[in-house]
């Protein structure tokens, strides 16, 4: 049982593992590397430079900005009791290294070694909890769209939108859609994987396999160094001792997640804290999807084509858990991802569901289009709920103008 004490400091605790987040890799980089000394900065480049885990570009020649050359002083503190030592005693860390598994070890000066988990956050660089309430993203879209987040409801879709059939829109464009909702949408914040499964070894062929049938058959076409993902573990750890690394996803990763999901609408977003030279941002892109999507065009929302979704595809990584067990993660393309998150703050004709009057806007010209599609021919339907007046207003208070779209909405045939 932890003592009192301990309970305080281990909430406070650094990563032990790299983790399917990388959560581990900012540890290291953020409370550990800035009390290094010039060499030991080096010595840990190059072991770690070719693991793909550190951006080495970020980790500068000369000493970490926290390095104090007087051997008696301590650089973090046990928040659990290590090597015989109590939580709470000071060590002075000299060395990081992260093994095959993916555990992160750190040397100390008199306390031996010992997994980076059993230290504390530096107080004068631990930086302040970010609450789940300010990034809470689905639920803004869902309550803009006058629906529930799927992190509530248990939904297949993060969020959905299903036309205003209270106010009659039903029949024909119902029927088509096989009564799914006629927006199903994926949302992603910067840092989110798009796929992930596990991949186990089995002591009776000996063999590894994915445990994720639906996205095996993509995953599976996964190379590394030339051969097969599958072909390379079953060469390489043999006996179900894997370790960890990262290749390039295949092309299609992107898209063959969603296209697993079913959805037709994916919302990208950018959060980041407040800096001494730049705003907090937390803002982002909705976009309607793929090469035969029925929305393409109809609403104030930009698109994404197949080859666009492509651009998104970024780095596989493989994470050692154990004994014949590796998880395997799909982490986008994180330039392309601020780029089309970026769209609707710096682009015509993108629109961001967060924002309640572009949510609006959208609402209005998908019910437009549904009531026109279910019209006879040659019919014509009446005015929707937001007139161009209304328009404009919401355009004034953040929402995009239907100018801006380059389409009118004031008669539903003009959305066919």
């Amino acid at each position: 049982m932890l003592k009192f004490s301990e309970l305080l400091i281990e909430k406070n605790n650094m990563e032990g593992t790299v983790g399917t987040e990388r959560k581990g890799v900012r540890h290291v980089m953020n409370y550990i590397l800035p009390y290094l000394s010039d060499k030991q900065r080096a010595d840990f480049l190059e072991r770690h430079a070719d693991t793909g885990l550190f951006d080495v570009n970020r980790i500068k020649a000369g000493h970490g900005a926290q390095y104090n050359p007087d051997t008696n002083t301590h650089t973090h503190v046990l928040a659990s009791s290590a090597n015989g030592n109590e939580a709470g005693t000071p060590v002075r860390v000299n060395d990081v290294n992260v093994d095959d598994y993916g555990r992160i070890m750190v040397n100390t000066a008199n306390h031996g070694w010992m997994q980076a988990s059993k230290l504390d956050k530096p107080s004068e660089l631990k930086k302040p909890v970010i609450t789940k309430g300010g990034f809470d993203v689905e639920s803004k879209i869902a309550k803009n769209l006058g629906t529930e987040a799927a992190g509530s409801t248990g939904a297949a879709f993060d969020y959905s939108y299903r036309g205003n059939e209270e106010g009659g829109i039903r029949g024909k464009a119902r029927k088509i859609e096989s009564d799914k909702p006629y927006l199903r949408g994926e949302s992603k914040q910067n840092k989110a994987k798009m796929g992930e499964s596990s991949i186990k070894w089995d002591p009776n062929t000996r063999q590894w396999n994915f445990t994720n049938a639906k996205l095996a058959p993509h995953f599976s076409q996964t190379l590394v160094n030339g051969k097969p993902i599958l072909q390379h573990l079953n060469d390489t750890f043999p006996d179900g001792n894997g370790k960890s690394f990262s290749t390039d996803a295949p092309r299609g990763t992107a898209r063959a997640y969603l296209s697993n999901l079913g959805v037709n609408s994916l919302h990208l977003h950018r959060t980041e804290k407040a800096t001494k030279t730049k705003a907090a941002i937390d803002h982002g892109t909705t976009f309607t999807i793929g090469d035969n999507n029925d929305l393409q065009g109809k609403t104030n929302l930009g698109h994404l084509s197949n080859d666009d979704i492509d651009r998104l595809d970024g780095k596989i990584r493989l994470e050692a858990g154990g004994h014949g067990s590796i998880k395997l993660s799909h982490t986008p393309n994180p330039t392309v991802f601020k780029e089309y998150a970026d769209r609707s703050r710096v682009m015509e004709g993108h629109g961001d569901l967060t924002n309640e009057n572009h949510a609006a806007l959208f609402k209005n010209h998908v019910d437009n289009h549904i009531r026109s599609r279910n019209m006879p021919m040659g019919a014509s339907t009446q005015q929707t709920s937001i007139s161009p007046e209304e328009s404009s207003r919401l355009a004034d208070d953040g929402g995009p103008s239907n100018e801006m779209f380059g389409k009118k909405f004031h008669a539903d045939h003009e959305l066919r």
